[in-house]
Order: structure tokens, then sequence, then C-alpha cells
């Protein structure tokens, strides 16, 4: 079963003319998928993606935007040279805040479910 796994630290770097932390710039961020082959042809995975509580570009002051987790799951199935899937994100359809700047907070996607065709030569 293939595992990939990825964890991105920033250490808020200070912005060159300050010591306020980096906007938009979350400190830690990770990511986890599992995906598994059946002999069928089908296969399945499953994957979590986290980002840390960064800081927007604030007017008065840099806004707060907290951490969230995400989790996601696919299934494919393969015939010959198609491979036929279906992806889904934020699966918890969490609400969340993804990012903040000039004075307004922007929300993160919904829960979205894509379907792809894939051929192969």
């Amino acid at each position: 079963m293939p595992v990939t796994a990825r964890k991105t630290a920033s250490g808020q770097a200070a912005e060159p003319c300050g010591s306020s932390p980096a906007t938009a710039v979350p400190k830690h961020r990770a990511s986890l998928w599992l995906d598994y082959r059946f002999e069928s042809a089908i296969k399945v995975g499953v994957g979590a993606r986290y980002t840390g509580t960064n800081f927007g570009d604030g007017e008065a002051a840099p806004a707060k935007v907290p951490s969230f987790l995400l989790f996601d799951a696919m299934i494919g199935y393969q015939i010959k040279n198609w491979t036929l899937a279906l992806n889904a994100r934020n699966l918890t359809n969490k609400t969340y805040i993804a990012n903040c700047g000039y004075g307004n907070c922007y929300y993160g996607d919904q829960r979205t479910v894509v379907g792809t065709a894939t051929y192969r030569w």
C-alpha cells in the first residue's frame, strides 16, 4: 500500500521591515495520502490535509486565520488503457477560512466531487 506524506514548516520568517509574521504563510502544513490497488483493478485512496494558523493582511492589525484539517478520498477502476476515477475533496464539507487579505476573509472550497476518464496509449 503506497503512502505519500509531506510536511512543511515555514518558521514564520519576519517581514524585512518589522517583526510581524509573514502574511498568508502557515507555520505548519502537512498532508498524508494512502492508496491501495485491489487485484480486480479497483484502486481506493484516502487522505488528509492540514494547514496551520497563519495571519492575513489586515488593515489595522493582521487577522488570525485558524488552522484547519480536511479529508479527501478517491476510487478508480482501470479497464485496459482507460482509468475511470471519482475524487472527493473536503469530504466532511467543513466550513473553514482559507485566507484573509485587504480587510476581507474568504471561505475555502466546499465538498467537491470530480469524475475523470483517462486514456493512456
